[in-house]
């Protein structure tokens, strides 16, 4: 992850990870890539409060959390480069 960021992520840009449940990636590209902001967004109380125990544990500052749903996510950006991850579970 950190060999494709670090092509395309550049001092103060900001991530937004969409559906992170509880931060997997987002927390991971926050700690390898500190100058950048990571914003965590999903509509799961208990997920986020998962992610804010790992945020806090590892101190990272560049992180934001929101609690919402996707629909109703609103926020000036724009997209330079969109990676998705899928879990399925059989």
């Amino acid at each position: 992850v950190l060999g494709v960021f670090g092509l395309v992520v550049k001092d103060g840009d900001v991530v937004v990870d969409f559906c992170c449940g509880s931060g997997h990636l987002g927390i991971v590209i926050a700690y390898l890539v500190p100058n950048i902001t990571v914003i965590l967004v999903d509509n799961k109380e208990e997920s986020l409060r998962r992610a804010r125990e790992r945020v806090e544990k590892l101190n990272l500052k560049n992180i934001m959390i929101i609690h919402s749903n996707l629909d109703y996510f609103k926020a000036n950006f724009q997209v330079n480069f969109f990676l998705c991850f899928l879990s399925l579970v059989i």
